[in-house]
C-alpha cells in the first residue's frame, strides 16, 4: 500500500483501487464520519502521520516490573487534525498481561488495540483469536473493536516486552515525535 499526500488531499493505492479523501479540518471534520469508516478509510487513518501532544515516560516503561499501569497520551493526526487518545493499561496481578490502544477522542471508538496475554478472543463469526491479538476498527459491529486478529510478528517482533510493544505500536500507527 502506498500513500501519497498533498496539501489538498490524500490518495491511497490499495489493491489497484484509488481512494481520495479531502483534507478534513475544523468544521469539515463532520464529513469524515468516525462512527462509520470503511476498511479503506481505516487503513488511511492508521497510516496517516500522527504526533504526540503529550508524552509518556518511556524510561518508566523500560523499568516498570510488576506494578499497575494506566497511562494516557494525547495524539493528533498531522493532516486531518483528528484527535486520539493512546492508552496503556496493565493490572497489578498479571505483569505479562497488558493492552495498548489508540482511540478516537471524539467517539471513543478504538482504531487499533493490541492485547498481550489477555486470553483467547471469540469473534462474532465463530473464529478464535489467540491470547495475544490485535483489534482493528471494523464498521460491521456497533463495538468497532469487536473483531480480533492474530498479531503479525513482523509488525510486533517482541510482544512480551511492554516497552518494545509500545515502540512497535507507535510505528504501526505512524506516530512520530516532531523534531
Amino acid at each position: 500500500m502506498v500513500v501519497y499526500a498533498s496539501h489538498l488531499s490524500f490518495l491511497l493505492f490499495s489493491n489497484k483501487k484509488v481512494l481520495k479523501i479531502n483534507a478534513y479540518t475544523g468544521t469539515d471534520m463532520a464529513k469524515l464520519d468516525l462512527n462509520s469508516l470503511d476498511d479503506e478509510h481505516v487503513k488511511l487513518l492508521i497510516n496517516e502521520l500522527k504526533y504526540p501532544e503529550t508524552h509518556i515516560d518511556v524510561n518508566e516503561l523500560k523499568t516498570i516490573v510488576a506494578s499497575r499501569i494506566n497511562e494516557r497520551q494525547e495524539i493528533i493526526s498531522f493532516k486531518l487534525g483528528i484527535k486520539y487518545l493512546l492508552t496503556i493499561k496493565r493490572g497489578n496481578i498479571e505483569k505479562d498481561r497488558f493492552s495498548i490502544s489508540i482511540i478516537f477522542k471524539d467517539t471513543y471508538h478504538t482504531l487499533v488495540r493490541i492485547d498481550i496475554n489477555g486470553g483467547t478472543h471469540d469473534n462474532p463469526d465463530g473464529t478464535i483469536a489467540p491470547k495475544s491479538h490485535i483489534h482493528i476498527y471494523n464498521d460491521k459491529y456497533d463495538k468497532k473493536d469487536r473483531f480480533a486478529y492474530e498479531i503479525n510478528l513482523k509488525d510486533f517482533p517482541d510482544i512480551y516486552n511492554l516497552y518494545n510493544v509500545y515502540m512497535s505500536f507507535l510505528e504501526y500507527n505512524n506516530i512520530k515525535d516532531l523534531e
